[in-house]
């Protein structure tokens, strides 16, 4: 009997009974929520029609009040007739700018160039050269019969023969 009250003691020599750990089961994972019912989307042709009809009105009266009387593209007033009486104006617009002069004097520099490469035919194994980009330079030197053209490079990357046009 002694053997089996060798354990831990307590000042009032009782035995000290020691129990194992309670060990709670983990969480489980929670239930997924209820499932919701889809609602029926209703009344979306309605509502669609009347704003389209709205805002069609608001364009037209926005449109009518703001370009009315003005004169159109070419220059020439609206012409508005009466009975017998039919006037109109003609007007004289100069496009000739800064920009148009300066436009006019460059022009003869720009150039037009088309990169050529060798391609094989995938049907008959042929190979044919053909233009596969094209791009534009601008001639910035001559020197000696030659001009020099500055150009992107991708209008040039991987030609095998490149073609000018030259206005």
């Amino acid at each position: 009997m002694d053997e089996f009250n060798q354990g831990p003691r307590n000042d009032d020599d009782k035995p000290i009974i020691i129990e194992p750990e309670r060990r709670e089961e983990p969480p489980r994972y929670p239930p997924p929520p209820p499932r919701q019912r889809k609602t029926k989307q209703r009344g979306g042709f309605l509502p669609a029609l009347f704003g389209a009809i709205v805002g069609g009105l608001i364009v037209w009266f926005l449109m009518t009040s703001t370009f009315g009387n003005e004169k159109d593209r070419t220059g020439i007033q609206n012409s508005q007739a009466t009975e017998n009486n039919l006037t109109s104006e003609r007007v004289s617009v100069d496009i000739n700018t800064d920009v148009t002069d300066v436009v006019g004097e460059v022009a003869d520099t720009v150039v037009g160039i088309t990169n050529l490469q060798t391609v094989r035919d995938f049907w008959s194994s042929t190979e044919t050269t053909r233009e596969t980009g094209s791009g534009s330079g601008v001639i910035y030197k001559k020197e000696g019969g030659k001009a020099y053209i500055v150009t992107n490079h991708h209008v040039v990357e991987n030609s095998q023969g490149l073609e000018n046009h030259f206005r």
